[in-house]
């Protein structure tokens, strides 16, 4: 960690669980009018997801690196 990211880290407080719900609130108001706003929203709700799967020792889907459909086939 730089001396800088040290500097931020001491002088920024951390977000809390209100905050975190409240800008997401936000976010969600605002995502009909920003397509890509969307986008993001659900992009992030599905890392949420991936950590509280793994922080739960749960896996749910496929393998990592594997996706879901028939195998891959040579022609």
């Amino acid at each position: 960690m730089s001396i800088l990211d040290k500097v931020v880290a001491a002088l920024t407080p951390p977000e809390s669980d209100e905050d975190r719900a409240n800008a997401r609130a936000r976010a969600e108001a605002y995502a009909p009018r920003a397509p890509w706003s969307a986008m993001v929203l659900d992009h992030h709700r599905q890392i949420d997801d991936a950590f509280a799967a793994v922080s739960n020792g749960v896996q749910k889907g496929p393998p990592i690196g594997v996706e879901e459909g028939p195998p891959f086939q040579i022609i």
